[in-house]
């Protein structure tokens, strides 16, 4: 877990640098709704697929001077972490970290990013999630040559990386 937690701060703290240096643009950015609206969205969005175990529960907050973070922890392996506006409480991005231990940790972590993407993306059809999957070359896990990926869709930048066997998949404002 603290492998996992390291991870973490390193993927954010680009996203406090950033926002640190140009307060005003990354203020300007978001994904269209507070950390709050998106737990409430993504927990309803689980919930109706029958996916109670992906449910965020009680999170654990970090205030800072410009942004914030949430983070849950669904496995000690499998996690989600958010960072938001402090004065706004607008979601910036939001992250499941992931150094699955076996397959059934994989898998919550694939199901738990496409539930972000439904949350914050709600008008994406499945061929178009498809695409995206394509996109960010989450395919090629299963084959073990897998690559960073990067797409767009709408107003957010899905990202995935891999770092010391630790997944990253990100979604965040395109701007950000």
């Amino acid at each position: 877990m603290k492998k996992i937690l390291k991870i973490c701060a390193i993927i954010f703290l680009a996203g406090f640098f950033l926002a640190s240096v140009n307060k005003v643009d990354a203020a300007a950015q978001n994904l269209g709704m507070t950390a709050n609206q998106f737990i409430q969205k993504y927990n309803a969005s689980v919930v109706s697929h029958g996916l109670d175990s992906l449910k965020i529960g009680a999170t654990k907050n970090k205030t800072g001077d410009v942004l914030s973070t949430f983070q849950y922890m669904f496995t000690p392996n499998v996690g989600i972490i958010g960072s938001f506006g402090t004065a706004d409480g607008l979601l910036r991005e939001v992250c499941i970290i992931s150094s699955p231990q076996n397959e059934d940790e994989g898998l919550m972590a694939m199901v738990a990013f496409t539930g972000i993407s439904l949350t914050v993306n709600p008008e994406m059809t499945s061929t178009q999630r498809d695409n995206l999957w394509r996109q960010l070359k989450l395919y090629e896990i299963e084959k073990l040559q897998y690559s960073d990926g990067e797409a767009i869709f709408g107003n957010v930048r899905y990202t995935t990386q891999l770092v010391n066997n630790i997944f990253a998949f990100i979604a965040s404002a395109k701007d950000l």
